[in-house]
């Protein structure tokens, strides 16, 4: 429609003539005045400004600020069309989602001009708190969109307590329900299986204390940190502790410095030490009945490409020692974290290079055959490959490592670039778009949970 009013208008200039072009079959307008050839096509005629108007996305540009008296947030929203008021606060009103829901929340809109707005916030006590809300169906006064098709968490805020505290999203696609819980700012986090309990727990390591997120309780426990030691390996990922993937009923294994394994008794944490390492340790993990840990280690003391596994019993005796095919760790000297993790007792997860055919980049290490296999998982099926590729998320090329199906194998999540997490739904195939931040875990109830935050966070 737009093309056809420009032609409309260039044919009109082209014969001289200066008229009036009925536009009420277009819903984004109402009518186009067309200025005549001997007047400047830039002068500033109402028909001019109303087609250069319509010829613009519909886009906003937000930014979070702070009150400096009382430290209140403070979200501005410029547009570079009139905003239509009315549906602008009720696009804020009904994303908006609370950490806290028996906290009070009130927001003052004091509008600037007709294309800036401030928002102004305030809590009605100190409580941890964030909070999070959705522009995308603010309108014009034109009756147009603000969502953007190709950024699809452009007009997303997520307002952090302090402009610091980060928060993770649990949201579940089935029921549409979505919970916010501040949590910690944490570079580094784990995903924990807790012995007798169904749903898993989120470990948040920190400098002085670490935090373990119960999901069921909506609970969370303190762990004090070990002091760091001056023998121990330096690391590129910026924590000395790595705990086990497991936490048993009052126990779990710990390594330090990417050097010593303890055992820790997590009732009074009394440390006892079972394993010291010559060479820097990857990644740790302990098997699901607690008997054994699997270490990841270079080949040789020079963080080389080549890796090899060490299975310790739970006394810190070497079972069994095995170099396993390079998988890209620790070159130039660098120290970073490997994810290894125990598929059952006899079998282990070991990381390896992402490739089509085994898009989740890991194999399968059985400890009393000693023999290697690709990790058969209900992963990327070529149906799911074949809708992703018709809707345009991915290049055609890319790889997609992090793909979790839900617990009732219905439903998939996975991360793409710029850390924008989607959900696939198998029965109807389609695609929908959830948030921003990193992925971590599917809960049994089926709440798909993630970190709001853009900033690249460790997980292993």
């Amino acid at each position: 429609m737009r093309y056809m009013i420009l032609m409309i208008t260039v044919i009109m200039m082209l014969t001289g003539c200066t008229s009036e072009v009925d536009l009420a079959s277009d819903p984004a307008a109402t009518k186009i005045i067309t200025p005549s050839p001997s007047e400047p096509y830039i002068q500033t005629d109402e028909g001019v400004e109303e087609m250069k108007i319509l010829s613009l996305e519909p886009s906003l540009h937000i930014e979070q600020l702070q009150n400096d008296s009382d430290r209140m947030p403070i979200v501005e929203v410029r547009s570079n069309i009139e905003i239509d008021k009315k549906s602008f606060e009720k696009a804020l009103q009904d994303s908006l989602v609370k950490s806290v829901n028996t906290t009070d929340l009130n927001y003052y809109m004091e509008w600037v001009s007709p294309t800036f707005v401030q928002i102004r916030f305030h809590i009605s006590d100190e409580n941890v708190f964030s909070f999070i809300f959705n522009l995308d169906q603010a309108r014009t006064v034109d009756g147009r969109e603000y969502k953007n098709k190709e950024l699809h968490n452009y007009n997303e805020v997520v307002v952090l307590y302090n402009n610091i505290q980060p928060s993770l999203s649990l949201y579940n696609p089935s029921t549409n329900e979505r919970k916010l819980v501040p949590v910690w700012d944490s570079s580094s986090i784990k995903v924990i299986t807790e012995k007798n309990k169904q749903a898993p727990s989120i470990l948040f390591y920190g400098e002085n204390h670490h935090y373990l997120y119960d999901p069921q309780k909506d609970h969370t426990y303190a762990i004090a940190a070990a002091p760091m030691q001056q023998d121990w390996y330096g690391n590129d990922y910026g924590n000395h502790e790595w705990y086990s993937d497991r936490f048993y009923s009052n126990y779990t294994y710990l390594m330090l410095g990417n050097k010593i394994i303890y055992k820790i008794d997590l009732e009074n944490f009394k440390m006892e030490q079972i394993y010291v390492s010559d060479k820097p340790i990857y990644g740790m993990s302990s098997s699901p009945d607690g008997s054994k840990i699997v270490l990841l280690l270079p080949e040789n003391h020079y963080l080389g490409p080549f890796s090899e596994i060490i299975v310790l019993d739970n006394k810190g005796k070497v079972i069994l020692e095995q170099q396993i095919p390079p998988y890209g760790a620790g070159s130039d000297g660098f120290l970073f974290g490997y994810k290894v993790s125990w598929l059952d007792n006899e079998n282990i997860i070991i990381p390896a290079q992402s490739t089509r055919s085994n898009p989740s980049g890991s194999l399968i290490f059985n400890i009393k055959s000693k023999q290697l296999m690709e990790l058969e998982t209900p992963t990327l099926t070529s149906q799911i490959i074949d809708d992703i590729l018709q809707n345009e998320l991915i290049p055609i090329d890319s790889i997609i490592p992090r793909f979790f199906w839900s617990p009732d194998q219905k439903m998939a999540a996975f991360q793409l670039e710029e850390n924008q997490i989607w959900v696939y739904n198998s029965v109807d195939r389609s695609f929908h778009f959830v948030g921003v931040g990193t992925l971590l875990v599917w809960l049994p109830e089926g709440d798909l949970v993630w970190t709001n935050t853009k900033k690249s966070i460790y997980t292993f």
